[in-house]
């Protein structure tokens, strides 16, 4: 027999930041971290066991960076957190109240005009909805209905956000009919309180099931982890509206399912102050939806899959107007194929059905596309990203029956003029 060797823990050092250097090296998970001066984090991203910021000092966290803290935020009353687009602070303890912590966060939806709208959820608990877009008309704010699917306008004013509540909010009243971007800033300087730790939301499946919640935190979490740890109360997909003109062709969502979406490869991070739609499973139930710390993202780190996304784009339109995702298994796991909603400018047809998102058994050499628009146009094939054997082994063609050519997507988009109507064999996916 041998006797039990005890893993001695690593002690916790500390190191603190004066404006120009670290003293006692660079910040890890092991170090508490004390900020006494300005941090940009584009000077680096960084984990720590504890943070404190004292004084007046500013920590920005820039976009595409991160910062990490394994357990307790302190602030003094006059320290700031500032997170750009897409940047995020990982409170990874379950602990759901900091509350010291002064924080200003920043969302931008792209290219969008007036009379558009987004999908909005709320890291920050207890602000006003009408601070979230001052300029958005009082009736321009909604909630969802679950008994009738339908979106019912709240009073911003009085609305005060709990969390883990979507709401529907069009843009700025004084926007014009010219794409920019929708720059959404909330901070909980003088009311409000950043969420944390393992949050709850109630949900309900008395009429439609659909239920339009979001992201809770403040960095972008993971869809996967999201829909296995509510997998026994939901259906294994979510709805995303799409940053798009009101009005154009096309369906309003993102489709994500456990492992992708129909738009991009991105493994599925649903990103910051963003709200989704989810079905329940039960009918005639009340349930709760969790979000636990553990989905917080700082990067992708899933091996590469055998995916493709192809966007369709419209001449004169600066979205797509509609996308698909083409996977082949590389080892079983859960994975939902999504069917074509309403709508829908481009599917992948199999086995007698329209797919947005469709995962292949075993490889295939060709997969036919329909596509179906309500208006003659020029349009284009972008293939937005592919992986795996699509990247080493294939090249992806499409062939165009009607104009009796095959292009290589992989060199650039294929053009093509289309009239309006629901096309079923005129296009067809090769890879050679």
């Amino acid at each position: 027999m041998y006797a039990a060797i005890s893993k001695t823990p690593k002690p916790i050092q500390g190191t603190s930041w004066n404006g120009s250097s670290w003293s006692n090296g660079s910040p890890n998970s092991y170090k508490n971290v004390l900020l006494t001066s300005d941090y940009n984090t584009l000077s680096g991203s960084f984990s720590c066991n504890n943070l404190s910021i004292l004084n007046d000092a500013k920590l920005t966290i820039a976009e595409n960076s991160y910062v990490k803290i394994i357990n307790e935020l302190w602030q003094s009353q006059n320290s700031l957190i500032d997170i750009k687009d897409s940047g995020n602070l990982i409170l990874l303890s379950n602990k759901s109240f900091h509350e010291t912590a002064r924080v200003s966060v920043e969302r931008i939806y792209k290219n969008l005009q007036r009379l558009d709208y987004v999908y909005f959820s709320s890291p920050l608990s207890g602000i006003t909805l009408k601070s979230v877009s001052p300029l958005t008309l009082n009736n321009r704010f909604y909630a969802l209905d679950e008994l009738t699917n339908i979106y019912t306008i709240l009073n911003p004013n009085a609305e005060l956000i709990p969390k883990g509540k979507g709401y529907l909010i069009r843009t700025p009243n004084n926007f014009s009919n010219t794409p920019t971007n929708f720059n959404i800033k909330i901070d909980n300087i003088l009311s409000g309180t950043l969420n944390s730790g393992i949050n709850e939301f109630e949900i309900f499946y008395q009429g439609s099931g659909f239920n339009l919640t979001g992201n809770v935190y403040l960095s972008s979490i993971s869809a996967h982890k999201f829909l296995t740890t509510n997998e026994s109360q939901i259906e294994s997909k979510l709805f995303i509206w799409d940053e798009r003109t009101n009005g154009s062709q096309g369906i309003v969502y993102k489709m994500f399912n456990l492992v992708t979406n129909n738009f991009s490869d991105n493994n599925s991070q649903i990103p910051l102050m963003q709200g989704f739609s989810i079905l329940c499973k039960t009918p005639n139930s009340t349930s709760q939806l969790y979000f636990t710390p553990d989905m917080q993202l700082r990067y992708n780190n899933y091996s590469a899959a055998d995916r493709l996304h192809i966007n369709l784009k419209q001449q004169n339109i600066n979205f797509p107007i509609g996308s698909i995702c083409y996977d082949v298994e590389k080892f079983p796991e859960k994975f939902s194929n999504i069917e074509q909603l309403p709508g829908a400018t481009i599917s992948i047809f199999k086995n007698d059905k329209n797919y947005l998102i469709y995962r292949e058994k075993s490889f295939t050499s060709s997969v036919s596309i329909h596509i179906n628009v309500n208006t003659a146009s020029e349009y284009y094939f972008h293939l937005r990203d592919f992986s795996g054997i699509f990247s080493d082994n294939y090249n992806i063609f499409i062939t165009d029956n009607l104009q009796n050519t095959t292009h290589n997507l992989k060199n650039s988009d294929y053009s093509f003029y289309s009239e309006a109507g629901n096309f079923t064999d005129r296009f067809i996916l090769h890879f050679t």
